[in-house]
């Protein structure tokens, strides 16, 4: 978010809104916790076979694993992007102005 701060501070400074900001910040984010989660659910979908023989009293689809997991690093994720977007509410003069 550092990296962006003069971007969103000209943003503040042209009139967007709180809510444009938060949205703006938090799609960005979970645009790549998403594609994270469909990646890892087909590549651990993808090496069952490989660890099948490495697994003791489960399956290796086992659905509340598969399901269980990607929900809650999207939830851990979507908590560190929303910090992240209220931390991005600066003063535009000092974003603007810079170091």
């Amino acid at each position: 978010m550092v990296q962006r701060t003069r971007e969103l501070g000209v943003r503040i400074a042209l009139g967007a809104s709180e809510g444009m900001i938060l949205r703006l910040v938090m799609c960005d984010g979970l645009t790549f916790v998403l594609a994270g989660a469909v990646a890892g659910i087909l590549g651990a979908l993808a090496s069952t076979r490989v660890i099948r023989s490495m697994l003791f009293d489960t399956t290796p689809a086992d659905a509340t694993t598969f399901i269980a997991v990607p929900i809650v690093l999207t939830l851990a994720a979507t908590v560190a992007s929303y910090l992240s977007a209220r931390r991005a509410q600066t003063d535009p003069m000092v974003a603007i102005k810079g170091e």
